[in-house]
């Protein structure tokens, strides 16, 4: 599921990720489906606890963990430069406020 889903499920998932509730509904139900092929469970039978059992986030906490996890390699420039360099952290700007201060 990791490989064939997931990989097309999330695929640059940092860029779309502030989509539509609608369009994250619909991958929902891509991932409930999944999750019941998986647990070889019945069409209507209760996804939530199918997903706890796998140990699968729902797509919008999957959605904010990737985005906060990418926010984290940034911030410790573990990230590609060109996507650390567009990171201005709080330090920074605290540095700039202090400098336009004290000239």
């Amino acid at each position: 599921m990791n490989a064939l889903v997931f990989g097309r499920l999330f695929y640059c998932s940092s860029v779309w990720s502030n989509t539509a509730e609608k369009n994250v509904n619909k991958l929902q139900l891509v991932q409930n489906f999944a999750a019941r092929i998986v647990a070889n469970k019945r069409k209507y039978d209760h996804v939530t606890l199918i997903l706890r059992s796998l140990n699968w986030l729902p797509v919008k906490d999957q959605l904010y963990f990737r985005v906060a996890v990418l926010a984290f390699k940034c911030m410790s420039e573990l990230a590609p430069a060109y996507l650390s360099d567009k990171l201005i952290t709080r330090s920074i700007v605290s540095k700039r406020e202090l400098e336009t201060r004290n000239s």
